[in-house]
């Protein structure tokens, strides 16, 4: 207690006499005026946190809303380039019965391809189609296994790319009819434009009208409130990732001034001079803490601009200034201490912009599950902590 009490005597002597002020102005001056010689340093103060923090946001602002308009599901979007502009693209349909001939035969979107007979060996072919018997029965089971079959086998057969293809049962006795649908997954809405297709086709063997059809639209239900929660914590944590990797550059322009001095032997020359060690630190100290209040204001103001009420609403600005005023303080004090590990300042530069960013990135995953639970923000955690 009494040694605690000592520094900090010495501490407060050191800064209340004349000769440290003197100091601390003479040094801050020359700071001043290195600044206006150095461009470089502005710019990685002040334009490029900016630049990317704006790009960032924009990225942010154009991705797709989940708030859609509905989509009429229609195979006229396949293949445009290679079928005309009616689009369209080919459906592999087993003809083994006489119904399936019938139902083909209404189809419309798309031409037939019919199914042939093909040999392809699956990796376990036993146990293949003891799972789709179990799944699908004895008699569907099989035709799922030849369907897919022929699929594989024919993938370089046509130029158009196939999106559907149909698997019928014979007519049961009740006259009702039973199909599967085999789909692209890099369609999204393939299963189930073709569903309404072979539904179209069916309703025009039964009624015997050629022009009847089935228009099917696909609306998104409106967002749920535990849904809004989740985008709006995805939304903060895709916004704080961006202000870290802004914010990765200023570090670096603290330090290049003190390892340059180091590296040329300038600062020795100084403290031999006479100037106290304790004023060239706090000196340098407090100009790194006004020049970050510089970013911090851009980022604050693009803030308002984009509308993140998550940074700027109500009971969120006092704490989003206060993290972004402690985080300067903090991450110049720790700068000072990674200057002494090297001896060339463009390659402190380098390995400290890489270093804060993965640092600044694992821990606003962490502020982030605490802040919110979710399942998606539980998800990006566990993934970069992975990482």
């Amino acid at each position: 207690m009494f040694f605690v009490f000592k520094i900090c005597s010495c501490f407060a002597i050191a800064v209340a006499s004349s000769v440290f002020w003197l100091h601390f102005k003479a040094l801050f001056i020359k700071r001043l005026i290195s600044a206006q010689r150095d461009r470089r340093a502005v710019i990685f103060q002040l334009l490029i946190p900016a630049f990317f923090m704006l790009l960032g946001l924009l990225f942010l602002r154009i991705k797709p809303h989940p708030d859609q308009d509905s989509i009429t599901l229609t195979t006229s979007h396949f293949n445009p380039l290679l079928t005309g502009g009616g689009g369209g693209a080919p459906i592999p349909f087993n003809l083994d019965y006489i119904i399936s001939e019938k139902v083909a035969s209404h189809v419309m979107g798309g031409w037939i391809q019919k199914e042939e007979p093909r040999c392809f060996n699956f990796p376990e072919p036993e146990r293949t189609l003891a799972e789709a018997v179990e799944a699908a029965g004895p008699v569907l089971g099989p035709l799922l296994i030849s369907m897919s079959e022929y699929l594989i086998t024919s993938l370089n057969e046509s130029y158009q790319s196939r999106y559907g293809a149909v698997v019928m049962d014979d007519q049961y006795a009740d006259g009702s009819l039973g199909y599967t649908i085999l789909h692209n997954s890099t369609c999204q809405h393939a299963a189930p434009t073709y569903i309404n297709l072979v539904n179209a086709a069916i309703l025009r063997l039964v009624s015997g009208n050629s022009n009847m059809t089935i228009k099917t639209r696909n609306h998104p239900l409106p967002m749920t409130m535990s849904q809004r929660l989740q985008r709006h914590d995805l939304d903060a944590f895709s916004v704080s990732i961006i202000v870290s990797i802004a914010f990765s550059f200023i570090p670096a322009s603290f330090a290049v001034s003190i390892v340059k001095e180091q590296e040329v032997k300038a600062k020795q020359l100084q403290m031999i001079s006479g100037v106290s060690v304790l004023s060239y630190w706090i000196s340098t100290y407090v100009w790194d803490f006004i020049s970050f209040l510089a970013p911090t204001s851009i980022a604050v103001f693009l803030f308002f601009i984009f509308d993140l009420n998550q940074f700027i609403g109500d009971g969120c600005l006092m704490p989003t200034i206060s993290i972004f005023l402690e985080y300067g303080a903090a991450v110049a004090a720790s700068t000072y201490c990674l200057t002494f590990s090297f001896n060339d300042h463009q390659l402190h530069s380098s390995a400290l912009d890489r270093m804060r960013s993965g640092l600044e990135w694992c821990n606003n995953c962490s502020v982030q599950r605490a802040l919110s639970q979710s399942d998606a923000t539980v998800a990006w955690s566990e993934l970069v902590r992975l990482v």
